[in-house]
């Protein structure tokens, strides 16, 4: 059965004007596309002693990755420039509200990477996610996407009973000047049925470690993805 996830607008602008999150498929960007499937170029995968000369474009998880769930995206062109003290400062032309500050205080005992102002601000994005019952969104930097200029902190939303805009907030990365533009991803939300679980520790057992390793490297080429993939739809 197909689940129904809904984006609400919280005010009349964003109706008119605002950009919903859109399938995170439609967000794979330009490098990844670009990408060759081979390291060596010749765009034939082979065996090599240590494994095969494939790049992560041969990877379904790396790709699964990119395109799971949803992408939130910028609004507008917001241009980005730094202060004498080394401030960032974030300035757009439109009248409405598209990125704002947290309190300095709010990460002062996070252990934040070197390429990350220690400042956090937030993506005000004005959409409320609704779930159906027992469905939980989890939000995250969009995935793999290490050449955004930004830092998007993780979250866990309870969305199928909380009846606001999730903001996202955010670090930037030290020095960065130019302009991030609208319809950049900001933020992939995942929606995620809630369970309870418990972990137990299983014995090793020798032949089906070698069954499955057989199994799986008896092909040389896209062995997880006939064996063991399972189509994921967003729309």
């Amino acid at each position: 059965m197909v689940k129904k996830i809904k984006f609400r607008a919280h005010t009349k602008e964003t109706d008119l004007v605002g950009l919903q999150p859109v399938p995170a498929v439609k967000t794979i960007p330009e490098w990844y596309k670009r990408m060759p499937l081979t390291f060596d170029k010749t765009n034939k995968l082979k065996v090599l002693p240590n494994g095969i000369n494939a790049t992560v474009k041969a990877c379904v998880p790396f790709l699964d990755a990119l395109s799971v769930g949803y992408m939130a995206v910028l609004d507008d062109d917001v241009q980005v420039e730094q202060l004498e003290n080394g401030y960032p400062f974030f300035s757009w032309r439109t009248d409405r509200t598209i990125i704002a500050s947290h309190s300095e205080n709010q990460t002062d005992h996070l252990k934040i990477p070197d390429r990350y102002s220690s400042q956090a601000f937030k993506f005000e994005h004005d959409f409320i996610v609704e779930l159906p019952k027992g469905y939980s969104l989890l939000i995250t930097h969009p995935a793999n996407r290490f050449d955004l200029p930004f830092y998007t902190l993780s979250g866990f939303v309870d969305s199928d009973n909380y009846s606001l805009p999730i903001r996202f907030p955010f670090l930037i990365e030290k020095g960065f000047e130019g302009i991030i533009e609208r319809g950049t991803p900001i933020a992939q939300i995942i929606p995620i049925k809630r369970d309870n679980w418990e972990s137990q520790r299983e014995a090793f057992d020798k032949d089906k470690s070698f069954i499955d390793h057989q199994t799986y490297f008896g092909k040389i080429i896209r062995s997880y993805k006939n064996s063991h993939w399972v189509k994921k739809t967003y729309q």
